[in-house]
This record gives structure tokens, C-alpha cells and sequence, in this order.
């Protein structure tokens, strides 16, 4: 690939592929009594019904596993009550690659539920289309096909969790609550790649924690919605993962001093990165990075503008392992093509030339050249 722009991101926390996220409103139904003799002929209308809101955080994410790439269709996150009601949470099937999201936990919608108190959770994916990738024993790139225990071919998988008592996700309006889910990959999946051709044995084990993981990082991606210097935030309209339309909710993320910028390849930090993110148009792609305290998410680097790597663009993303003259090797390579179309590759050649620039959040790009890559970081590299 000849290299337009490539952006180090290795001190960036950005770099990282991450955890989905799930912020779910609730609601509850006050229904009025009636009272006396008064006969049916006589009883007033009920009134309409009292609608009350409270928030839950769902977050989702994978424990380490061999892949490469591991791709399935995420239908449905459903949360179940013990009186047999069900409330779905996911309004568009998203499509997941679990291998990104062993570092990280990314925000996937924003929905409304009753209040109350849940005691299941269930994931449904769909592994019809899925996309697995392993390594052979040389380390090639080699696609595996998911199964059951029984051999047979792998289609839509309903993945429940019953909660404990001290586990039960509880809603109530003004207390917002929360629940990491854990999709593992190492202990779900036994892969043979003896057979021809190669296969892997998918049996989910999911996992949960009543709280969001403060000693992981978390992803959110979307739109720009508003910005706020006065009270140092921004909110995005949330589109998770590489989703480009749909309602998922918003969610407003906090600045600092210390955040790292970079608003169309310019490098900023706090507050006029925050003042550059205010002057893109609305809906401008904005992707952030950041540290969980409570319920609330402190900025470590935003991306946003053309620095987002969106549909628009061929985007490849990888570690660099090699490097000669101006040819860089990446490994574990995501190859983004403008079309929407992507593929993986066990290896890249990525080309520098006299046009390539390079950037970083929060750095001057003065600073910055071809030089600055170095064996070990993880870049995005934008070209043709």
C-alpha cells in the first residue's frame, strides 16, 4: 500500500482495539386506582402512564484468545426479568470483531427499558457469516469455520446469563447502574487446524460484572453532536464499532489538560483541542479514547474529523514488525477499503514517500516525520 498519511498512535491509548458499551435508559408504568362503587359505566378514563427514567451501562468486551480476527453478527442483547418479561436493547444487528476488544470496552448503544430488576442477560450472535481468522504453525493467515459439539455448521447461538442475587441488574430511576459483559474467547472456542478445512469448536462461555471495569479502557465512537467549553465535555451521537447509521443513543465525554487532540491531522491538547472539535460541522466523525470513574468517562485522545479513518478512505491498521528504508512491515494487518469493503492479512507492506505525513494526537506535526515510526508501534496508515 502507497502511504498518503500514516498516523503513529503508539503512545496513544487510541491505538488499542477495544469493548463495546451498551447505556440503557429505564422507565416505569404508575397505574392509578380507582376506588368506591363507582360502576364501570361511571369510572373517569385512566390516566395516561407515569413515565420514569433510569440509566444502565452495558459494556462488552473479550478475554484474550488466539485470533487473528473474529467476526460474527451481534443480534440482540436482551435483559430478562424474573416475572418472564423481556426487554430488548439493540435496534440495528451489529457486526463485532471480538478479537478487537481484548483491551478495551467499546460503547454500543443507548436504549430504554422499564425499571425494575433483571436477573438474565442474554447475547444472541449470528456465526452464519462470521469471520474467523487463526494462524497455522508458519503463522499464516487461515480462515476457520465455525461448528457446534456435533460438527455441524454454526448459525444463530443465544448465549444466557443468570444472574445472582448480589449480580441482579437493578433499575431505578436517578441511580445509574451498570454491567461489563465478557464474550471469552479462549475458553468459548477450541480451534483444529488439522482438518481441511480448518475448524473451530464454539461452545460461549459469557461472563458478567455488576459495574464498569475501571482499570480497563473504553472506546466510544459516533457523531459530533455539541460541544461545551465552559463545562469542558462533548457529546456524540454513539455509532459503535464501523456501524455508519442507526439511533443508538448519546453520551458526553469529559476533558482535561491532559487529553491529546487530533482535529483534522492537527495535534492539540485540552482545551484547544476542544476548541478545534467545536469547529467541525455537525456529525463530524469523532472517535475517543478514555479512563471510567463511576459512571462518568475523562478523555485520554480524541480523533476526530478526517483523522478518523470512516468509510470514505482505504485505511490499513496493524503493528509495525520491520521496517526498511521507507518500506514498513505491519503485522496482524485490517484492511479498510473506501467501498466499505475490508479484508485481514497476516502481513502488509505499507510504502512512505516524500508526500507521506504523520501524525499524532496531541503532537505537533512539525515534530513528526517518516522518521518518527519505529519497529512496535501500532499506526494507521491512509492511501492508496
Amino acid at each position: 500500500m502507497k502511504s498518503r498519511t500514516t498516523r503513529n498512535v503508539c503512545e496513544s491509548r487510541y491505538a488499542r482495539a477495544g469493548l463495546a458499551t451498551l447505556l440503557v435508559c429505564a422507565l416505569a408504568l404508575l397505574q392509578a386506582c380507582g376506588g368506591g362503587n363507582t360502576s364501570t359505566a361511571d369510572a373517569p378514563d385512566s390516566p395516561e402512564p407515569v413515565v420514569e427514567n433510569g440509566d444502565l451501562i452495558i459494556t462488552i468486551t473479550d478475554a484474550p484468545g488466539d485470533f487473528l480476527a473474529y467476526e460474527v453478527d451481534l443480534q440482540q442483547i436482551t435483559l430478562h426479568r424474573a416475572n418472564g418479561d423481556i426487554v430488548e436493547t439493540l435496534p440495528f444487528t451489529t457486526r463485532v470483531d471480538f478479537s478487537e476488544l481484548v483491551e478495551v470496552s467499546e460503547f454500543l448503544t443507548i436504549a430504554s427499558v422499564p425499571v425494575g430488576n433483571y436477573s438474565a442477560v442474554s447475547l444472541t450472535a449470528d456465526f452464519s457469516n462470521a469471520e474467523i481468522i487463526v494462524q497455522d504453525e508458519d503463522g499464516n493467515a487461515i480462515n476457520a469455520a465455525p461448528i457446534d459439539a456435533d460438527g455441524n455448521s454454526l448459525g444463530v447461538v443465544d448465549m444466557r446469563l443468570e444472574l445472582t442475587t448480589s449480580d441482579l441488574i437493578r433499575i431505578s430511576r436517578g441511580a445509574p447502574a451498570a454491567v461489563s459483559l465478557d464474550f471469552d474467547l479462549d475458553a468459548s472456542n477450541e480451534v483444529d487446524i488439522a482438518n481441511s478445512p480448518p475448524t473451530v469448536v464454539v461452545d460461549p462461555l459469557l461472563l458478567a460484572t455488576p459495574e464498569l471495569e475501571a482499570d480497563r479502557e473504553h472506546r466510544v465512537r459516533g457523531l459530533l453532536a455539541e460541544v461545551s467549553e465552559s463545562e469542558q465535555q462533548f457529546t456524540l451521537k454513539v455509532r459503535p464499532v464501523r456501524v455508519r447509521s442507526g439511533e443508538f443513543g448519546r453520551f458526553t465525554v469529559q476533558i482535561d489538560d491532559n487529553s491529546q487532540f487530533e482535529v483534522d491531522g492537527v495535534g492539540l491538547t485540552g482545551i484547544d483541542g476542544l476548541r478545534a472539535l467545536a469547529a467541525l460541522p455537525a456529525d463530524a466523525p469523532v472517535v475517543t479514547n478514555g479512563s471510567i470513574s463511576g459512571m462518568s468517562m475523562m478523555a485520554d485522545t480524541i480523533i476526530a474529523g478526517s483523522s478518523v479513518p470512516w468509510a470514505d478512505a482505504n485505511v490499513v491498521t496493524g503493528v509495525v514488525t520491520g521496517r526498511s528504508g521507507d518500506t514498513l512491515t505491519v503485522a496482524g494487518a485490517r484492511v479498510d477499503f473506501a467501498d466499505g469493503t475490508h479484508a485481514r492479512r497476516a502481513i502488509a507492506t505499507v510504502l512512505l514517500g516524500s508526500g507521506t505525513t504523520v501524525t499524532a494526537p496531541g503532537i505537533d506535526n512539525v515534530l513528526l516525520s517518516t522518521q518518527s515510526i519505529s519497529v512496535g508501534q501500532h499506526i494507521l496508515a491512509f492511501g492508496e
